[in-house]
């Protein structure tokens, strides 16, 4: 599955794909990283996730197309 991830980078904050080696953004927010973040997964219809400095899931959100699990 494809997840769009803002994570910290030393003191700033990069907008990356996962799996690949390249971010997307780096910001010095990661407030302004969230918002960079979420227009990319919304346009490709992914996952997004944003870690806290801890490593730990601070939000997560699907843009994804999922079927009715019914």
């Amino acid at each position: 599955m494809r997840e769009i991830r803002v994570e910290p980078s030393g003191k700033r904050w990069a907008v990356r794909r996962v799996g690949s080696p390249r971010n997307l953004a780096l910001t010095d927010t990661q407030e302004e990283a969230m918002s960079i973040g979420r227009q990319h997964a919304w346009r490709t219809r992914c996952e997004f996730t944003v870690l806290g400095r801890d490593g730990r899931i601070r939000e997560r959100d699907s843009y994804g197309t999922h079927p009715y699990p019914g």
